[in-house]
Order: C-alpha cells, then sequence, then structure tokens
C-alpha cells in the first residue's frame, strides 16, 4: 500500500504484489479528502474494494 501513497494517486487498483502473477485484487479511492504524505489529512472518506473471489481466505 505504501507505494500508492508516494505516488499520490487518488484512485486506482490493488494489484498482486508477486511480480509473476500481477493479478487485479481490487481498486482503492481516496474520495473526499486530500492525501497528504504518511496518510494523515484533514478528511478522508476512504475506500477499499477487495474482491472475494480473487484471495484465498484462511480461518484461524
Amino acid at each position: 500500500m505504501k507505494s500508492f501513497f508516494g505516488a499520490g494517486e487518488v484512485a486506482g487498483k490493488i494489484v498482486c504484489p508477486n511480480k509473476k502473477c500481477g493479478a487485479k485484487l481490487g481498486n482503492y479511492d481516496w474520495a473526499g479528502g486530500t492525501l497528504v504524505r504518511e496518510t494523515i489529512c484533514s478528511y478522508c472518506d476512504q475506500g477499499f474494494c477487495i474482491n472475494r473471489s480473487k484471495v484465498d481466505e484462511i480461518v484461524v
């Protein structure tokens, strides 16, 4: 996730970090606020959507 914040992008895809895979797992959107370095902002409505079918569920 840190790579998304460093790039300063407000919305985009969440992809598998495995370089051999690279599958799209979902998306993110920082709507309603200003994204500031180290994720500090005065007002943020963060949205993360991970597709359940794209990840393995591990029950602990």
